[in-house]
């Protein structure tokens, strides 16, 4: 759910989730002014430091999904550090933005083994283009991150593609098929 939905409808979403039998909650997403500035993340924190205790006083968890533009640093602060240090924010994990950033996919979920329950998996091209690639194509160890991921307790492993050169079924089949036969 976006920022601006959690702050603007949370009473309406804490409800739907709890009727859908939901326990989870991501934040998927930030603006462009809710992450120009430090100040602007501190805001952003602040919110869903709240969020969050709200939700779990309600059964649900909250989590925020980061990108690659999280990890740029800021007044020499990496915004992505300072959102999931703070407690009660759970960690999303996402592989391919960790690489895309220049960052090192296990060391995080490492790091951040205590607070991820939710992984995206995704795989990157090789041909310079660093797009998304079906898994077990690209140039991503995915491997490695579900033997980490499954060290740190994680609860979902997600297969995400956001692009697909190829399809939505031939490459979430394509996939499967690798992850089937070579991780799971």
């Amino acid at each position: 759910m976006p920022i601006n939905q959690l702050r603007d409808t949370l009473d309406d979403t804490i409800a739907f989730h709890k009727a859908i039998g939901c326990t989870r909650l991501v934040c998927p997403y930030l603006d462009e002014e809710d992450r120009d500035s430090i100040t602007a993340y501190e805001a952003v924190i602040d919110d869903l430091r709240r969020i969050a205790d709200i939700c779990s006083s309600e059964g649900i968890s909250l989590s925020y999904h980061h990108h690659d533009f999280e990890l740029k640093p800021i007044e020499t602060v990496i915004p992505l550090q300072k959102i999931w240090n703070t407690p009660s924010i759970l960690a999303e994990i996402d592989i391919y933005w960790l690489v895309k950033a220049g960052e090192n996919p296990v060391e995080w979920i490492k790091k951040y083994a205590d607070s991820t329950e939710l992984i995206h998996l995704k795989d990157m091209t090789t041909d310079g283009t660093e797009d998304f690639a079906e898994i077990g194509t690209g140039g991503i160890n995915v491997e490695v991150c579900v033997r980490e991921a499954e060290k740190a307790g994680v609860k979902w492993l997600i297969v995400e593609q956001d692009q697909s050169r190829i399809g939505a079924m031939k490459s979430i089949k394509q996939s499967d098929e690798h992850l089937t036969s070579s991780v799971l």
